[in-house]
């Protein structure tokens, strides 16, 4: 090689990497394709405030009682199987560590033991859809989505930067702090948020989608119970939030959400009549761990 061609090979290179690379503004499919045996980890945390007043007669009261709620933890996957377009993968909920209180009183604290790390097997296609599945895989797998984990569902067609879709993504309303107001009610709840693609940014071997979303919560009314007495929970709320999927992890490599739910607790004239107003506020963060 001569050493006129060994002083242009630089540039030559650095054209090449320009004409591979898709252009940020060009259209693409946001799709699932991990290889066999890819193996991610995220780390996640959470902060949750309750406030709870009561509200029985029609008149809210001005007293309240603040709740407060922290979580921390990681969550590891698998790919096992392939079967295009579905993937099977192992999911585990590595650690998670949370606490809980009510203002002025002390922290309670939980860990998750090795004893009882779940692992869950399940399906998913290239548009991070969950396949059918119930039971306590499927609580565990909602807990793990509203963190962050494979958080929103992707677009049929193929998108560009303000290009827009409709999905599905779970909203968590931490049972800890509930079980601190002697309420008990569904903590997970899934919710249609409308999706943009806000930009991309392609690079030699990774390409990375800048997504951010926002969607309503209800309005839904649930069973639950207030001091053990049957009661309906009527809710309504937003959600919003952004996420970073990278082609190269194949996963989102960072998420932020926060959530907002009013509630409206009703138990039965024949177990007291009580009625209460539950106002939730949840914030999310998640980073893929390197």
């Amino acid at each position: 090689m001569s050493a006129r061609t060994r002083a242009a090979l630089p540039g030559l290179v650095a054209l090449g990497v320009a004409v591979l690379a898709p252009p940020a503004s060009a259209q693409a499919p946001l799709r699932y394709r991990p290889q066999l045996g890819t193996e991610v980890h995220s780390v996640f945390n959470a902060r949750a405030s309750l406030v709870f007043r009561d509200a029985t007669g029609g008149a809210v009261s001005p007293d309240s009682l603040f709740g407060e709620y922290t979580a921390i933890g990681a969550v590891g996957q698998r790919v096992i199987q392939l079967a295009d377009p579905t993937r099977v993968l192992e999911v585990r909920l590595d650690s998670l560590r949370t606490r809980a209180r009510l203002q002025g009183q002390a922290w309670k604290e939980a860990a998750l033991v090795d004893s009882t790390r779940p692992t869950v097997r399940v399906s998913m296609d290239d548009r991070l859809r969950l396949g059918a599945g119930g039971g306590r895989a499927r609580e565990q797998l909602g807990l793990m989505r509203s963190l962050g984990w494979m958080g929103l569902e992707f677009p049929d067609e193929a998108v560009g930067p303000a290009g827009r879709w409709t999905g599905r993504t779970v909203v968590r309303l931490p049972r800890e702090l509930a079980t601190l107001h002697e309420v008990t009610m569904p903590d997970s709840l899934e919710a249609v948020v409308s999706v943009v693609l806000d930009s991309v940014t392609a690079r030699p071997g990774d390409t990375l989608f800048y997504l951010s979303f926002q969607g309503s919560i209800g309005p839904a009314t649930v069973p639950g119970t207030d001091a053990g007495d049957s009661a309906s929970v009527s809710l309504a709320g937003a959600q919003a939030g952004s996420f970073i999927w990278s082609t190269g992890w194949q996963t989102f490599v960072g998420a932020a959400t926060q959530a907002r739910v009013r509630a409206r607790l009703r138990v039965p004239p024949a177990l007291g009549g009580r009625e209460a107003e539950l106002m939730w506020t949840v914030t999310t963060r998640l980073q893929v761990r390197l």
